[in-house]
């Protein structure tokens, strides 16, 4: 191969290796960018206060951590949510943990238990 022809192809190779670079970074900065957004602003559905009464409040963070308020108390619990079920695990032992079948519908939630957890609750947003 003459060398002008192997410099044609060199600086082709150049300029396909270049693009495909910046591609990849494109790629992965629009990665990194779709990540931060979903740790800095995403919310789960069960994000804010909803109460049964005005005196039992539960509160959830949007990212697993959240806390049962009552006349008396306040329950510091994590939770996991699964399509539609969510897990609710007490940091004391004497809150029972429970599992419930949720829906959210504008300023309302309905908790329905599931397992071992019994009753059926109407929250609303507080």
């Amino acid at each position: 191969m003459s060398e002008n022809r192997r410099d044609k192809v060199n600086k082709k190779n150049r300029i396909i290796n270049s693009k495909l670079t910046k591609l990849i970074l494109v790629i992965l900065l629009i990665a990194i960018i779709l990540l931060v957004y979903r740790l800095i602003f995403s919310k789960d559905k069960l994000y804010g206060s909803w109460t049964t009464d005005g005196n039992t409040v539960y509160t959830f963070d949007g990212k697993s951590q959240g806390y049962l308020t009552t006349s008396v108390s306040k329950y510091k619990f994590s939770y996991k949510i699964k399509k539609d079920n969510v897990h609710i695990d007490f940091k004391v032992e004497k809150a029972k943990d429970s599992d419930y079948e949720f829906s959210v519908n504008k300023n309302s939630l309905t908790l329905k238990g599931i397992n071992k957890t019994t009753g059926t609750y109407t929250l609303n947003k507080k």
